[in-house]
């Protein structure tokens, strides 16, 4: 039993490693958490309140559930979501926490958060990808917070998600290295370094 959350993303990656997971695992969970801190950064800059340390510790999580999937390590699947999410409760972490394990791939729903999006979105631009419906959602969000349109929100945070999605070919690259050494959680990465394209996220007033 862990009890308390972890409070940095080095506090989650460590949970990570005494619950089982391999090498790979925690570079993808360390990976992803980099990328949402640099995304927070950005909503920062608004002054939007958001809860930063939940959306780091979150990224560096929230593939748990392939301890107990381990083919999900190799090949695609969803078995690991809601895994996760029961496993982290098991060890004592809030429910809070564990969502995550399941919402960021099941972002759709009404009772996602704003935080729990936010680890999905971080989960797409690691590797370069922009998820345009839930780019339209987190805006949606965040736009709802700050007394913004979704578009204005938009405007202001797409040259940052750009620019963190050009860099997946380094990011990616890493990983392959990493990844040679079973250091990287495959399954997560693309097969080809994905070209990048620009969207309106369906943003408008």
């Amino acid at each position: 039993m862990f009890g308390n959350d972890p409070v940095s993303t080095a506090e989650a990656l460590e949970i990570l490693r005494l619950l089982g997971a391999p090498p790979r695992l925690m570079r993808h969970g360390e990976l992803v958490s980099q990328v949402a801190a640099q995304i927070s950064e950005a909503f920062s800059r608004l002054r939007m309140d958001h809860n930063a340390i939940l959306v780091a510790t979150g990224a560096a999580l929230h593939d748990a559930g392939k301890i107990v999937h381990p083919n999900e390590l190799e090949a695609s699947g969803s078995n690991h979501e809601a895994a996760g999410e029961q496993l982290l409760l098991s060890r004592g972490l809030s429910t809070k926490l564990a969502r995550i394990c399941r919402t960021h791939g099941q972002w759709e729903g009404a009772d996602v958060t704003f935080e729990e999006r936010f680890v999905a979105l971080a989960d797409h631009v690691w590797k370069g990808t922009r998820n345009e419906s839930l780019e339209k959602l987190i805006m949606q969000d965040a736009g709802h917070r700050l007394g913004l349109e979704p578009w204005e929100v938009f405007m202001e945070i797409d040259s940052q998600l750009e620019k963190i999605a050009a860099g997946a070919s380094a990011r990616l690259a890493s990983a392959r290295t990493a990844g040679n050494s079973n250091n990287v959680d495959q399954s997560s990465m693309p097969s080809t370094i994905p070209m990048i394209r620009r969207t309106n996220c369906g943003c408008t007033g």
